[in-house]
Order: C-alpha cells, then structure tokens, then sequence
C-alpha cells in the first residue's frame, strides 16, 4: 500500500505528534507499505522513505505543495496527522481550511484521507476561550470528519463520542492508540544534581495542560514527611522548564519543595530515555484520565517502570489501566500521594508493577502492532 503521511511536524523537532509521525511511518514502512512524508521541518531526519521539506511555517501555499507531490506520488491513503495547533499556532484560519482540501484530495486526485487525530479542539463552554477558541475548532474538526473518509482517534472515549453524534459515519471512526515517542537507551550516565541516594519521581510530559502539577508537589511533600526516607527524594520535571515550575510552586504555596525539585525542560528522545530509566517511580497526575493519547506514560511503560496514574473521564474502557499502573480517581490527590510513598518505601511493589506495565505495553501498544491495526482498517 502507497501511503503518504502529512505531518508538519517532524524530527528532529522535539514535538509529539513529529516523534508520533516519524514513528509511526518508521513501523508502516517495516511492514512494507510504500511511505512518502510532506512536512515543514526543517532538515528533517534521514529515513529510508522519502521525506519532502516544504516552506515553513504551514501556509495556504502549502497545501499546493502537497498536492503537486501527491499527484506524481499517487498514494492509495493520505494520513493527515491533526491537533488543532498543528497547521496554525492559533488554531484559527488554516485549520477551517483543512475540511474544504480533504475533500479536494477525495474528488480530485480520487485518494482515500485518513485522519489521525491526537487533540479533537479546546472545550466549548462560556468562557472567552470557549466560545472564540472553542466553537470555531469544533466546527473545523467537525467538517474534516465528515470530509474524511476515516477518522483515527487516539483514544477510545472520543471514538465512542463521535459515533454517537453522528451514527451515519459509525464506521469510520476507529480507535488508534499512540505508541512510545520514547525508546530505552543503553546509556544512562549519572547526573551530579541527583544527590546520592535519592529516590526520584518523576514527572514526564507535564507542558500538556492537562497535568495536574500540584498534586506532584503533595506525593512530593507527603514523601519527604515519611521517616524512613529520610528527606532524600527529588522530583524531577521533563518537559517542563524551571521558571514554569516555580510559578507553580508559588500559585501552590509550595516553595519550601524547591530543594528537592528539578526541572529540565524540553529535552531529546535520548535524554528523556535517560531521566525515565533514572526515575524510580513515574507520577502522571491527568485530571481527564490516562488513556492511549498519552505517550509519556506509554514511554514509561516502554522502560518497565512503575506509573501512578489517575482514571477519569477520557479514561479507555476496553483497556484495564488497572493492569498496568497503579491508579486513583482523578479527584482524589490524597489517595494519590499514598500511592506513590507506598511506591517509593516498596521495591518488590515497583518492580513488580514496572513489568507488569511492561507486559502490558507489549501485549497492546508497541508500534508494530498499531501499524497492523491502521493497516486493518486501511485495508478494510
């Protein structure tokens, strides 16, 4: 099967849906599908398929980039990766426009448009955000769904969702989990600001504002109160920069927990490796839920490591979490801490759970088996 992945992010950019991109072609073309990517990074990564570099950033031009490389490619699917952010950092213009080339793609060039679509539009509700923000996103995904002929959803709830609303396109709505951005490394140097001896949590991922960062500074706070850890614990942040966390300790008023903090940023898929096979326990507070969206978890279970993780509203039903993370309800930040120090005082508990993630990642989520089940569905 021809394929051809549009995507304007790519690596060596440190963004999830690029990771997810370069990936995810990575295991079709595995799998010998023919693969052939348009993105506007710049110099991406070598690959063994073709990658095309179109002007930067996404602009209306770009769209007849992509149709004149598709016309001498002649795909028999366009994968079009989509967050509302991803073709205008406003979520605004471009992304209306997206609905009226999906179908231009269809009743032109005669190809079959997939969507995957990781982040459906921001929350409608009554606010200034809500309605400016909000509206005109649920309208734009609400026409590339319809536009499309299948629409892949990252995570089993929106899936449900969509195919209550609209029962007529039922069929075309499938689930189509992430896999892990992040692989294991061989290497893992020590790093001089982990003092000796010190447990580490770990909070990987936590920019998304869908983290819930204060409760990281309770499990920390809780730890650092237990007597047998004798105040040697550090929680350390991935993904988020040292400024972003002492705002949020002091919104928290929790600047005493700066001492046993450290937060490091944006960093590469190597590094990020390194700070997960460091960590002793992997802290994933969502007030929506975890589910299959979320690759920092994904990656955690990739490396065997324990995760608590909390269960709410976007939370996968035909996947039982349960079996692969230690979990609470998303309204309970108490219950949340004790976990996590009954994970920290437990190495039998923390190895036992890392594998028993582990064995879950492999049995549902490793990226061969999400290529073979897009291919399914493509195939169907």
């Amino acid at each position: 099967m021809k394929i051809a992945l549009v995507t304007p992010h790519f690596p060596p950019e440190i963004c999830g849906v690029g990771d997810h991109s370069f990936k995810l072609a990575n295991a079709l073309s595995s799998l010998g599908s023919e693969i052939s990517v348009w993105t506007t990074q710049a110099r991406p990564v070598a690959t063994d398929y073709p990658v095309h570099q179109m002007s930067r950033p996404w602009s209306t031009a770009s769209f007849g980039q992509v149709n004149e490389g598709l016309a001498g490619f002649k795909p028999d699917v366009v994968l079009l990766q989509y967050t509302p952010y991803l073709y205008s950092e406003s979520g605004g213009p471009l992304t209306l426009l997206l609905p009226v080339w999906i179908s231009w793609l269809r009743a032109r060039l005669g190809v079959r448009v997939g969507v995957i679509a990781h982040e459906l539009h921001y929350p409608v509700n009554l606010s200034l955000a809500g309605v400016f923000r909000g509206v005109p996103q649920l309208q734009a995904f609400s026409g590339i769904a319809l536009a499309a002929n299948e629409v892949f959803f990252t995570y089993e709830t929106a899936v449900r969702r969509y195919q209550k609303l609209t029962p007529w396109l039922a069929g075309s709505f499938h689930w189509l989990p992430v896999g892990a951005n992040v692989e294991p490394v061989a290497t893992v140097p020590k790093r001089a600001e982990i003092p000796a001896g010190h447990k580490i949590l770990l909070n990987f991922g936590g920019a998304h504002p869908t983290q819930l960062l204060p409760w990281t500074f309770e499990a920390l706070e809780h730890a650092l109160a237990c007597p047998k850890l004798k105040g040697k614990v550090t929680l350390v942040f991935v993904g988020n920069s040292r400024a972003k966390i002492e705002s949020e300790l002091t919104a928290a008023g929790k600047m005493a927990l700066k001492a046993n903090i450290r937060a490091v940023g944006r960093v590469s898929a190597t590094e990020a490796s390194q700070w997960l096979s460091r960590s002793d326990v992997v802290l994933a507070p969502l007030m929506d839920g975890v589910c299959t969206r979320r690759g920092s978890v994904i990656a955690a279970l990739a490396h065997a490591k324990p995760v608590v993780t909390t269960t709410g509203y976007h939370t996968d039903r035909s996947l039982d979490w349960s079996k692969a993370c230690a979990v609470v309800p998303a309204d309970h930040s108490v219950k949340f801490a004790e976990v996590v120090l009954q994970q920290l005082l437990s190495e039998k508990k923390r190895n036992a759970l890392g594998k028993a993630g582990h064995v879950f990642y492999e049995k549902n989520l490793t990226w061969e088996i999400i290529a073979e089940k897009l291919l399914e569905k493509l195939n169907s």
